[in-house]
């Protein structure tokens, strides 16, 4: 098992990539793997209210701090099997060696890539 702590921005931005590569095709099983994945990413609703999420002009946006000053994006622990793991490994890695990783991504995917001890 691996435990990964992820915020909002890590989860979207490997939600958006497993959506991607979903899209590309692939066996049931492969597909069924990445949905359990997803599955464990998802904000729950209280966390989409609490951070207002919402799209504005194509792009999503949410609060990351409370009017008050308090943190609204805290990180989170997410369990992952080492299965799953192996599949964002894999995820990270390709999108890198085919030169798809954006400059906005640039940060948390070198923190995932942390996490996950691998090297981009």
């Amino acid at each position: 098992m691996k435990t990964m702590k992820l915020n909002v921005v890590h989860r979207l931005l490997l939600n958006s990539y497993l959506d991607e590569k979903g899209k590309e095709g692939g066996t049931l099983s492969e597909q069924n793997k990445m949905m359990k994945v997803m599955d464990r990413l998802v904000l729950s609703e209280e966390e989409t209210k609490r951070i207002n999420l919402r799209m504005e002009e194509s792009t999503l946006r949410w609060n990351t701090k409370g009017e008050d000053g308090s943190d609204l994006d805290p990180v989170v622990d997410i369990e992952l099997t080492d299965e799953q793991a192996d599949l964002l490994k894999t995820l990270l890695k390709d999108k890198n060696e085919k030169k798809q990783i954006k400059m906005a991504e640039a940060a948390p995917l070198t923190e995932l890539a942390k996490q996950l001890e691998i090297e981009l």
